[in-house]
């Protein structure tokens, strides 16, 4: 993140709503309040929500420092926590990120997946437009505008008579 804000030249490549989402889900999936000796590993990752705040602009380069000096002190804190845990413990925790790492990276695949035939398909929409440009519009005969007007009366008597009869 800290790379990240580096190079920030256009914009944060998150938001702040995504960052208070993720902070939620990372709380809430891993359960950390549960954890013995977590409390602060918990507090930290909640900074991270607060130095978002409510604003509804984009983050700064400021903030986007301070998240990852945040992002930072939360991993050391968690690191603390990981390493107070029993090996049984440790082993278990491991596990569920496994899973949670699986159950992303498939997520990610998928995601890959659906981008790829979102391409394919606009790619093949700008082919067919630019075939559609490139052909001259084909008019109508004389006979098929008259085909066309009788059968939107159904041989009904005509108030107007077409533009075309002679």
């Amino acid at each position: 993140m800290q790379r990240a804000a580096d190079d920030l030249e256009v914009g944060p490549p998150i938001t702040r709503e995504e960052i208070s989402y993720s902070v939620n889900v990372l709380l809430q999936s891993s359960r950390l309040d549960t954890i013995p000796n977590a409390g602060e590993a918990a507090d930290t990752l909640r900074g991270v929500k607060a130095i978002t705040g409510t604003a509804t602009s984009e983050i700064t380069r400021d903030e986007f420092v301070s998240l990852a000096r945040q992002y930072a002190l939360a991993r050391d804190e968690l690191e603390k926590t990981f390493a107070a845990l029993s090996e049984d413990q440790q082993e278990e925790a491991r596990r569920v990120v496994r899973k949670m790492q699986a159950a992303l990276d498939e997520r990610k695949q998928a995601l890959a997946e659906e981008k790829e035939k979102l391409r394919v398909a606009r790619a093949r929409l700008a082919e067919e437009d630019q075939q559609r440009a490139a052909e001259p519009r084909r008019k109508k005969t004389l006979a098929e505008l008259e085909a066309a007007q009788a059968s939107m009366f159904d041989g009904q008597p005509q108030a107007v008579r077409s533009l075309y009869a002679q």
